[in-house]
């Protein structure tokens, strides 16, 4: 038998304990122990939103940009087979 008699109260109460100072540590480790934690956290996901929306316009806008120029391309090129060139002077 085991000379230490917790109970269950008393077993949370020692892991409520550890875990809260566990994770002021890990806070603290990464620099987010202060007052302006908070605000910190939430500064940092408007950026990453900002450059996820960033991200998804430029990804966007360079495949218009291909598209467009494959187009160009293509129209080109059945210009030239079918004769027409409006910059000759015949």
């Amino acid at each position: 038998m085991s000379e230490y008699n917790f109970t269950k109260d008393d077993l949370e109460d020692l892991m409520t304990r550890a875990s809260r100072k566990g994770a002021r540590q890990a806070l603290e480790e990464v620099g987010l122990h202060d007052e302006g934690a908070g605000d910190d956290i939430r500064e940092l996901r408007s950026v990453l939103s900002g450059w996820r929306a960033t991200k998804s316009t430029a990804w966007k806008t360079f495949v218009a940009w291909v598209t467009k120029i494959i187009v160009v391309i293509f129209l080109t090129g059945l210009c030239v087979k079918m004769g027409w060139n409006p910059w000759s002077e015949s």
